[in-house]
């Protein structure tokens, strides 16, 4: 039962940090759409910069892989590090 709970929740934050992406993704591309109707010549003459947005990436890979995923991760990176550690102790004793 709490597995399936532990995936619930996962999935849920999952949908929800997309959800802010593409919703932002969206509105820029609405906010395109409208840019050759605005006055160009009054809207940005006096302004010296355009911002750029692009989303950023959770990992490496730009995957999401999700809260249980990457507590996992971090546990076996730890791991690794640990039985590295132990060895170098080992022939050092």
């Amino acid at each position: 039962m709490n597995t399936l709970i532990a995936v619930l929740g996962d999935t849920y934050s999952r949908i929800t940090e997309n959800r802010e992406k593409y919703a932002l993704i969206q509105r820029t591309k609405i906010y395109a759409d409208f840019l050759p109707v605005l006055k160009q010549k009054t809207k940005f003459t006096s302004k010296k910069y355009i911002f750029v947005v692009t989303p950023k990436e959770a990992d490496e890979n730009g995957e999401w892989e999700g809260a249980i995923a990457s507590i996992k991760s971090k546990i076996d990176q730890f791991e690794v590090r640990q039985k590295s550690n132990n060895k170098k102790l080992a022939t050092k004793l």
